[in-house]
């Protein structure tokens, strides 16, 4: 049962990014494999603001920046980083 519900809930957010939005990427423009993106990566905040329509290729840029730049950050933050702050690269 709870299969079914997520699902249904995945086609809501889904049908409600598209009738109000147009049907195409918001980055590259492509009219190609739309997918539904959540801007604050919260998959419960289904604000239309929340949601915005791309191409499966951006779709995973966007998602491979942010985790990127998310493992950088927590190194960092943490002092475990070869790079972090005060400290140069030796070529």
């Amino acid at each position: 049962m709870k299969q079914i519900s997520k699902k249904r809930d995945v086609e809501k957010y889904i049908n409600l990014a598209f009738k109000n939005y147009p049907a195409i990427c918001t980055k590259c423009h492509s009219y190609q494999d739309l997918e539904v993106h959540h801007k604050d990566d919260n998959r419960n905040n289904n604000d239309i603001a929340n949601l915005q329509i791309l191409c499966h290729n951006c779709h995973l840029k966007i998602h491979g920046i942010r985790e990127r730049e998310s493992r950088v950050n927590s190194r960092t933050q943490k002092g475990n980083s070869k790079f972090a702050k005060g400290t140069r690269r030796r070529k």
